[in-house]
Order: C-alpha cells, then structure tokens, then sequence
C-alpha cells in the first residue's frame, strides 16, 4: 500500500512540474492584435492556435504551401497572411507519424481561423469525415477543401472555425515570446 502511494505521490509532482514548465510566455492575442499590421487588400490571414491552457501538449508543427511557419505551442497563436487563392496547410509533429494536410482557398480581404485540436486515437475514419464536414458547411460557399482521408492521420487535427468562435479562441491564447 505505502508503495501504491509513493508511485502516486510522484505521479502527481511530475505531473505539477511539466504543468508548471508548460505555462507558455508571450502577448495575449487581444493586447497583441493592436500591434499587428493592417491586411492588405489582396490578401487573407490565416490564424492558426492551440487554445487549452491547462493541459499538456507537444507542439504543432505548421507549413503552408511546405514553408515552415514555426512550431506552435499549446496555448499559442500565429498568423500568416497568404495572397488571395489555394493554399496547402499541413499540420504534424517531427516526433510522431502522419500529418494533416489539407488545401483551402482563400478569398482576398478576409480572415480564417485554424484551431489546431489533437487528433484522437479512437476516432474512425468516418466520423472524422462527418465532423469535418459538419464544422466545413456552414463556410462552404467561402472556402473549399481539398483533403482526403489518406492526408488526415498525423497527431493533429485541422479545424477551420466560423469567426466568433475563432476570436473566442484566440482570446485564450498568447503569441510565444520568441
């Protein structure tokens, strides 16, 4: 029994101190979005964060069009504004298999919200596909999407969000300090 708790005891410490070293550093999307400069009109931004704060993660790491953006940490954000047109975004982990990759177009003038969501070990195929396309309908006429299956296996999903929602998680998340 005194071993059972001792295993439990330091279970909990480590627990605490990868907590505690995950507490991420940077600027707060609402106190950093005054800095950021104005969209041009020929381009989208594509906002892309991890918002969960209280859990512990491995970071995302996120191409568009195969150029690397940077490793995006849980409970961050970043942005990349992009010309108007189709653009690849891949999303995986240099440690773990697979990727998701997937092509969206983009309209010029506008801004999109990724939230990158750990993918679940235990999800099937098709109820990827239903909720995929349950959360891509209500943007179809805006955006179109280009992936399959094969390209939606790594650690991560690609969520696009409806702007409320995207602000909101934004709002949970800070620009690393770099």
């Amino acid at each position: 029994m005194l071993k059972v708790f001792r295993i439990a005891v330091l279970i909990l410490v480590c627990l605490t101190l990868v907590n505690c070293a995950s507490k991420l550093k940077g600027t707060p999307y609402l106190e950093y979005r005054q800095s950021m400069p104005q969209l041009s009109a020929q381009n989208a931004r594509l906002f892309f964060c991890r918002p969960a704060p209280k859990s512990v993660g491995i970071d995302a790491r996120i191409q568009v069009n195969d150029e690397k953006l940077g490793d995006l940490p849980l409970g961050g954000f970043f942005y990349k504004d992009v010309p108007a047109g189709t653009h690849t975004i891949e999303v995986d982990h240099r440690f773990e298999s697979g990727r998701h990759r997937e092509a969206f177009t983009f309209a010029s003038g506008k801004d999109y919200y990724f939230k990158i969501w750990p993918r679940s070990k235990a999800k099937t195929t098709a109820v990827v596909s239903v909720l995929t396309l349950g959360i891509l309908a209500p943007v179809a006429t805006a955006i179109e999407s280009s992936a399959t299956e094969a390209e939606r296996n790594g650690p991560f999903d690609l969520i696009l969000l409806e702007r409320q929602e995207g602000l909101d998680a934004l709002g949970q998340c800070v620009y690393p300090a770099r």
